[in-house]
């Protein structure tokens, strides 16, 4: 059976707490319904869990893989607390490749953040590479407003996305357009553009 990273991994986070509270004997039917139910109510994912069902039962779930770890994920991170040399390089070519490809406009990267699980001790074998590409929404506002900008920056990143699915050391890489002045509640956030840390994660055996 073949299923794609990210629609397991919203999969586990909807489930995880649900099914620490079962047996390795539940009920499957009882169990498909739980989850049916959770997933349109809280993602409404547009995915058939009985396709997910036909080999996966609760004893194959590892929910161990979502413990906070001592440290950074070591396929991704340098023992110094530093993005990789090969990852940030790439990264940072598919970010200039997605906005390159955006017709009409010059637009400037102010930034490419690394952020979500992969840049924090929560990471797991489950997680994404969430690059966000910052962009100053108001010299652009000579194309569109704001909000016309970000719902295009949306529609392209999803199509985007859809097109081209990468895989950074089996991580699915997804991009997100978002404007300078917006924050970000992410426990860690990278520059990839620069090199360094804007918010170094708190757990594990901290570096910094």
């Amino acid at each position: 059976m073949i299923m794609k990273i990210s629609s397991i991994s919203l999969f586990i986070i909807a489930v995880q707490k649900e099914i620490k509270n079962l047996s390795s004997k539940v009920d499957i039917h009882s169990l498909k319904t739980m989850i049916n139910n959770k997933i349109r109510f809280c993602f409404k994912l547009m995915i058939k869990i009985d396709d997910i069902f036909e080999e996966i039962y609760p004893s194959q779930i590892n929910l161990k893989s979502f413990e906070e770890k001592e440290s950074l994920n070591p396929r991704i991170w340098n023992e110094d607390g530093s993005l990789k040399a090969i990852i940030r390089k790439r990264l940072y070519e598919i970010a200039k490749d997605f906005i390159d490809n955006i017709d009409e406009m010059d637009i400037h990267i102010e930034d490419v953040l690394l952020v979500g699980s992969i840049a924090g001790y929560n990471w797991s074998k489950y997680s994404d590479i969430d690059c966000h590409i910052v962009v100053d929404y108001d010299a652009l506002k000579e194309y569109a407003s704001k909000e016309i900008l970000q719902r295009t920056f949306d529609q392209t990143k999803d199509a985007w996305n859809k097109k081209h699915n990468l895989l950074l050391y089996g991580y699915p890489v997804e991009l997100y357009v978002q404007d300078v002045r917006s924050g970000n509640e992410s426990d860690g956030i990278y520059s990839i553009k620069y090199g360094k840390w804007v918010k170094f994660p708190k757990g594990g055996n901290e570096l910094q």
